[in-house]
């Protein structure tokens, strides 16, 4: 469950992959990893005149754990 915003200029030619130029932005979304689900705070999908499969990452998940009743947040960063 996840909504994205932005624009990209595609250029295709006989033969060759489809490049982008652009970003798209997360606003907001849910990502289930390993049985768990985290919370997409951050992302975008970068493209520099780049193959379209090929997109810079810039992506931030997190979730709250609980150890020991003390509240504690988990994070992971994806660039």
């Amino acid at each position: 469950d996840t909504h994205l915003s932005g624009a990209l200029k595609l250029k295709s030619s006989p033969a060759e992959p489809i490049l982008a130029k652009g970003k798209v932005q997360l606003i907001r979304g849910k990502y289930r990893a390993r049985s768990k689900v985290l919370s997409l705070s951050k992302g975008e999908l970068i493209f520099a005149q780049s193959p379209l499969t090929n997109p810079a990452l810039n992506i931030r998940a997190e979730r709250n754990i609980e150890i020991l009743n003390q509240p504690k947040q988990e994070t992971s960063l994806f660039e």
